[in-house]
């Protein structure tokens, strides 16, 4: 019977999890819980996802803090999707154990009995779900299949026992056939003494060596294609050439003859021949055999003596240098692998980053240094890792699923500015794009095919244009407008025929007030596109930042005749329309200067002092608005009306929020309805917007109409995300907002009293 590797990795995570998190000091029952609670959530959001290996390691986890049912339950539901039947079997006892009669436990437990070849074991377990549960659906379909695979085997013991009589008569003939058993048994045997694998218990097919990360990066489960582990006696193989019905002889034969395979790569033996040869003695194993002993040892759940095979290949290799880069950094990424599964999260991260110095920025060990860091806590850095697997292929899910499940954890622990504490993210070279490093060395002959359908070795020019899109697009969203510019160029590099290139391009070289190259960009895309509306919009931004008021006056208007429901472009017309008047008067103005200079030098001596003193102003104030970063519409009042609806106020709060116009926010707020604040916020209240509406009934309202400010804070804090902006503010900010409120209980008022202002102070957790 093997051992159950489950408890070494138990006890290795008890261990570590008492080390890291509590350093040596117990932990009370309602932390255990907690803990283990926490474990369990995971594991379950895992086995949602489809990643059960990784459900396993949390449940385990769980399970090493605080032992439960529910958590045997799980893990053993996880074991099954893995096949992994003899783990699933021995969960289900425990559950057993704890529990007598538990139903989920019995049904997983007699799966495990069907796929064992206990078929009537699986019966009586099945029964008794049935007995208490009659209507089980999933019970009754397993019964039936049982039942079936009972009544086909039945025939397969009469057909031994004539072949039996047959090989009795046949005194010489047998004597040959047992010794040919007998060196059978004691190679298979020898070859149970040295862990490779268990009797029985491996198919012809196996599956790819490299752990859990394989099928997280192709999005398929390879369940199917996983062998059975310490099964306790011979079933069905689920390989190619097993038999159907898992008959004890069709797996002697598919074992006798894999074992043969193993000893002779260069022919064949045919089952059964009679004059075949016993095989010589196997020569000692070179670092490529080590290796593959490590992937049989990996995948049958025997971490540590995998560690060892992968660390002796390493030990042969390490001399031969860069020579074997290669060679070495998947060996390092494979026993990395080992280490995580273990425990052992630092030796994993010391492996991952040997194996990234061999190898830059593969994608395996990137992942599992950065679950290794999650493990252990160390959140940022683990974030580093994730976004760089994502730079390289944005569909990996697991990715995707950790960094924001990691961005919720640092936004708890250092608040809106934990992006400040990051390291930076490093750059990944194009060529490097979703190119995942599968050599064909780390992949068994039987798999090579279903490696090729997911990983090309040449990346179609449709994919990296697509894939650098959509980073250009994240990094938008970002508001990381110099990285988006890199991968839009990258992207043109490819296909500089897509408008929307242009126009992404564009947006983002105005938020970069690079008004030039913006203009420059939206000709490009209406050269493709006449009537795009985002390029004819852009450009009229664009030329209203270079102070060309008339052209971006006649864009405005094809953008309106384009499409007349855009409130953004008919705010735009009025600004530009007004500029545009005030440049006119302003030219006029400087003609009429001109003039009167003339007429003084003509006549009058002390005129031109007053004279260069207005043109030294006018030159000022020229310098003044020419330092300035963005168009100069920023210094004119903007136009506010009373919003009739969110989208309406949405847009009128972002162009304020985008000048830091506190004057122009008080002016909204007066002309808006204290109870309307809710809806017209709707679920957009954002931290900028948040700070500018406190600021402005702070500085601009609290003096002219107190009853407001009050009505405002008080609906304000209905609004939909006002609990979570009261969690991300800063210190200083809420010392804004207590000041605030003594203002407010400083300044009598008929329409609240003193009481009323402190109740609402609670609300703002002050």
């Amino acid at each position: 019977m093997l051992v159950r590797k489950n408890i070494l990795i138990v006890d290795q995570l008890k261990r570590k999890s008492q080390g890291i998190m509590q350093n040596g000091i117990s932990l009370t029952e309602k932390e255990k819980t907690s803990l283990a609670t926490r474990e369990k959530e995971k594991g379950n959001e895992a086995f949602n996802s489809g990643d059960y290996e990784e459900a396993v390691m949390y449940y385990t986890r769980s399970i090493s803090v605080l032992p439960n049912v529910v958590a045997y339950n799980n893990r053993a539901q996880a074991e099954l999707k893995l096949q992994n039947w003899n783990s699933a079997f021995q969960d289900c006892e425990k559950v057993l154990e704890l529990e007598p009669g538990n139903l989920k436990a019995l049904l997983r437990r007699a799966t495990t009995y069907k796929h064992q070849n206990k078929l009537q074991e699986a019966i009586e377990d099945l029964n008794k779900v049935l007995n208490v549960e009659p209507d089980n659906e999933l019970a009754k379909k397993t019964l039936l299949e049982v039942e079936r695979d009972l009544k086909n085997s039945k025939p397969a013991p009469k057909t031994e026992t004539k072949g039996k009589r047959m090989v009795i008569q046949e005194v010489e003939n047998s004597e040959d056939e047992g010794g040919k058993d007998s060196r059978r048994k004691q190679e298979d045997n020898s070859r149970d003494k040295k862990g490779a694998e268990p009797a029985g218990a491996r198919s012809a097919a196996e599956p790819c060596a490299m752990g859990n990360i394989q099928k997280k990066l192709t999005g398929k489960s390879e369940g199917g294609k996983r062998s059975e582990r310490g099964a306790p006696r011979r079933g069905r193989s689920p390989g190619a050439g097993s038999d159907k019905r898992g008959r004890p002889r069709a797996s002697a034969a598919a074992a006798a003859a894999e074992g043969g395979a193993s000893r002779h790569p260069g022919g064949e033996r045919g089952a059964g021949d009679p004059t075949t040869a016993p095989p010589s003695p196997a020569a000692p194993l070179g670092p490529a055999g080590l290796k593959s002993q490590g992937n049989e040892l990996f995948r049958s759940g025997q971490f540590p003596e995998a560690t060892l095979k992968y660390s002796a290949a390493i030990a042969q290799l390490e001399p031969a240098g860069s020579g074997s880069a290669d060679d070495l950094s998947i060996l390092y990424s494979n026993r990395a692998a080992c280490y995580l599964k273990e425990g052992n999260c630092s030796g994993c991260i010391q492996d991952c980053t040997r194996a990234l110095e061999l190898h830059p920025f593969s994608i395996k060990p990137l992942l599992r240094r950065a679950m290794a860091y999650e493990t252990l806590e160390q959140y940022q850095k683990a974030y580093v890792d994730y976004k760089t697997v994502l730079q390289m292929d944005c569909t990996i899910q697991l990715a995707n699923d950790s960094i924001n499940r990691i961005t919720r954890i640092l936004m708890n622990l250092d608040g809106p500015s934990w992006r400040e504490k990051l390291s930076p993210i490093p750059a990944v070279p194009t060529s490097t794009h979703l190119r995942a490093w599968q050599p064909a060395t780390e992949t068994p002959p039987d798999q090579v095919g279903d490696s090729c359908s997911h990983s090309q070795p040449g990346i179609t020019d449709e994919k990296m244009f697509k894939t650098l899109k959509e980073e250009g697009n994240q990094c938008v969203k970002d508001k990381n407008y110099k990285d988006a510019l890199s991968k839009y160029i990258e992207c043109l590099k490819i296909n500089n025929k897509e408008c929307a290139i242009y126009t992404n391009r564009a947006l983002c070289y105005l938020k970069l007030c690079q008004f030039e190259e913006a203009k420059q960009d939206c000709d490009r895309a209406l050269e493709i596109d006449n009537r795009n509306v985002k390029a004819c919009y852009r450009r009229a931004l664009a030329h209203k930042g270079l102070k060309d008021y008339q052209k971006s006056l006649n864009d405005l208007n094809k953008v309106l005749l384009l499409d007349s429901s855009i409130v953004e472009a008919k705010m735009e017309l009025e600004e530009v329309t007004r500029l545009l008047k005030d440049n006119a008067s302003f030219n006029k103005e400087k003609e009429r200067r001109k003039i009167e200079i003339q007429e003084v030098n003509e006549g009058h001596e002390e005129e031109p002092e007053r004279t260069s003193e207005e043109v030294s102003s006018d030159r000022f104030a020229t310098r003044k608005e020419d330092t300035t970063n963005g168009p100069p519409a920023y210094c004119e009042t903007l136009p506010i009306a009373r919003p009739t609806n969110a989208y309406e106020f949405g847009q009128v709060i972002n162009a304020i929020s985008t000048r830091n116009d506190k004057e122009a926010c008080a002016h909204l707020l007066a002309v808006t309805e204290p109870k309307d604040l809710p809806v017209l916020l709707s679920n957009k209240l954002e931290g900028d917007t948040f700070l500018l509406l406190i600021q402005s009934l702070k500085n601009n309202l609290i003096g002219k109409d107190p009853s407001l400010v009050y009505q405002h804070l008080l609906y304000l804090s209905k609004a939909e995300r006002f609990k979570m902006m009261l969690t991300l503010i800063s210190k200083g900010q809420k010392e804004q907002i207590e000041q605030l409120f003594d203002d407010l209980s400083d300044t009598p008022n008929k329409h609240y009293t003193l009481e009323d202002v402190q109740a609402l102070r609670r609300k703002y957790e002050l």
